[in-house]
């Protein structure tokens, strides 16, 4: 299988809760990716690893994982300033093609340090990385709007988690309203969108349960369920269910909690 085929499969891996699997088949791919001498194919890999190990919460994997991102990222900065002539020599890409390189995978490492920041408890520092990522282009580049907006919801979200997860669920309340409302807005279908969809509904149900918001968490957990269900990923459809239950324990209805 051609390697973007299989990194849009560890993708999918890990939308589905298959993380390990997903860091497994990235493990494999780089030695055939550096034999093929594809910066931007093990920038990929770097991305979706520091992604994963961000979930599962191994924050070691994770700096490593921008550590590797940003010193790749400084040698064609250093080529398009001019002065790496010696390495500019060896690149295959256009102008272009490095500079939308350079611009998607240093958003990419933004997202992976805001995500940090915030398990570990720096949420200003990762409000002030959010505040930086949100910040509008100064020159567009085709085809990343898309993925820009991923990661902008997505580091919200977890910045929003993060925040409840230190019991400091006021201070999450503005970033909620932002995630809920692009999650309303958006249109593009893809597994990427109805991951934030499960992903952030699924979080906000569990906020509003928390703060005893339980008729506001029904329907947004509801929503997650059926989405995860409809993507057949098993692993969010039990977690909602869970959140559920617990909502409907909260709300002293042990009939619906069994």
């Amino acid at each position: 299988m051609p390697i973007p085929d299989e990194l849009e499969r560890a993708r999918r891996m890990t939308f589905a809760a298959d993380e390990v699997a997903a860091r497994d088949l990235l493990l494999s791919l780089v030695p055939q990716i550096e034999h093929a001498d594809r910066d931007d194919f093990l920038l990929e890999v770097l991305a979706q690893l520091g992604e994963i190990y961000l979930l599962r919460g191994a924050n070691d994997g994770v700096q490593e994982s921008i550590r590797r991102i940003r010193d790749c990222l400084a040698v064609y900065l250093a080529i398009r300033a001019g002065t790496m002539p010696e390495a500019a020599g060896q690149v295959r890409m256009s102008n272009t093609e490095v500079d939308r390189m350079v611009r998607r995978y240093s958003r990419r490492a933004q997202f992976l340090e805001i995500g940090l920041a915030a398990a570990l408890g720096d949420h200003e520092g990762a409000n002030n990385g959010l505040r930086t990522l949100a910040a509008p282009d100064d020159d567009a580049l085709p085809g990343l709007a898309a993925e820009h907006a991923y990661l902008l919801t997505h580091a919200r979200i977890r910045c929003a988690i993060a925040l409840c997860d230190d019991d400091l669920h006021v201070r999450s309340i503005p970033l909620w309203q932002t995630v809920i409302d692009a999650i309303d807005r958006a249109e593009e279908v893809s597994e990427a969108t109805d991951y934030l969809r499960v992903t952030g509904a699924a979080a906000y149900g569990r906020f509003c349960v928390e703060t005893g918001r339980l008729t506001e968490a029904e329907p947004w957990l509801r929503r997650a369920g059926a989405r995860a269900q409809a993507n057949g990923w098993e692993l969010a459809s039990a977690r909602t269910q869970l959140e559920r239950a617990a909502a409907c324990w909260s709300a002293g209805d042990r009939w619906a909690t069994e």
